[in-house]
């Protein structure tokens, strides 16, 4: 909304987070009308034998050396799911219209992003191409797909992109027939007002939040929740609202009126296996973003 865009058909994954997380966008923009498509080929990354379990405590019994190399290397896969674990996709009613062949068992960072190429190709650039603004709301894994595909990435290269959780990413491109995005330094030039921009190495999109910002905010409501006795209460008498949509509401006060409810120790979380946190690829290597002034 504050960024000036309009959006005209929405792209999501079959998973609820993501459908939630459409829910949200589209009541901020007052436009639940918007066409909204599921895809299961916007589906997080399949994690094998590992889906469900804690990152700390599956390092600590395997070692961090053995997981973080199924986690960041482009082609090692996790040990398979078995088809008769209860975490197998194919037991879920929303994935019913699909082949055994079409549901992973296990899949490597690249599988995962390959697996992006169809609904890209059939689906997203038949929207592109008629004119429309799209809008693609999905996980890590899946959104790296679809910069290296856009940006034409190499498989090396696209290890040492990251994708910040919660912060919108903007591509623009040249034309609509050869959809080549125009280059972040193109953006950072036709900036408004000639305000800085951030991108990452490799990628011409841009991000419309410093990126950090919304895992910060999260923290500190998980942590205020827990420390503020009736917080949850309190905050709930106008509306009912998530987590999430709480965090967005501190994040926007806090650019409004600085940092003062930041000083407050960082929750200690849990993180899944399967959380969609942006860190797989580059070997846990952290990534630098690039910063583009007029």
């Amino acid at each position: 909304v504050e960024g000036g865009y309009e959006v005209d058909v929405v792209f999501t994954s079959r998973l609820k987070r993501a459908i939630r997380s459409v829910w949200m966008i589209l009541q901020e923009l007052d436009k639940a009308y918007l066409p909204v498509f599921k895809s299961w080929r916007l589906n997080e990354r399949m994690y094998g034998a590992l889906t469900g379990l804690s990152k700390t405590e599956t390092a600590s019994q395997l070692g961090e050396e053995l997981v973080q190399s199924w986690r960041g290397s482009l082609h090692a896969r996790p040990p398979p799911l078995e088809a008769s674990d209860a975490y197998w996709p194919g037991r879920d009613r929303k994935h019913f219209d699909l082949s055994p062949k079409q549901i992973p068992l296990t899949e490597s960072l690249l599988d995962c992003m390959q697996r992006t190429r169809p609904v890209w190709e059939d689906k997203i650039t038949y929207e592109l191409r008629k004119g429309q603004n799209v809008l693609v709301v999905a996980h890590a894994n899946t959104i790296r797909g679809l910069v290296k595909i856009i940006d034409d990435i190499g498989d090396d290269e696209i290890q040492e992109v990251s994708i910040p959780t919660g912060i919108p990413i903007v591509y623009k491109f040249e034309d609509v027939k050869s959809l080549i995005p125009v280059s972040s330094n193109h953006n950072a030039a036709h900036s408004a007002g000639g305000k800085a921009i951030v991108s990452q190495k490799h990628m011409n999109g841009i991000f419309l939040e410093k990126p950090g910002l919304l895992k910060e905010a999260l923290e500190r409501e998980e942590e205020w929740r827990k420390r503020v006795p009736g917080y949850e209460s309190a905050m709930e008498k106008q509306r009912p609202m998530t987590s999430l949509e709480r965090s967005l509401f501190k994040l926007r006060a806090e650019r409004e009126l600085g940092h003062w409810a930041g000083k407050i120790v960082e929750a200690n979380g849990r993180p899944t296996m399967d959380e969609d946190d942006g860190s797989d690829g580059n070997n846990g290597k952290p990534v630098k973003f690039i910063q583009h002034h007029e």
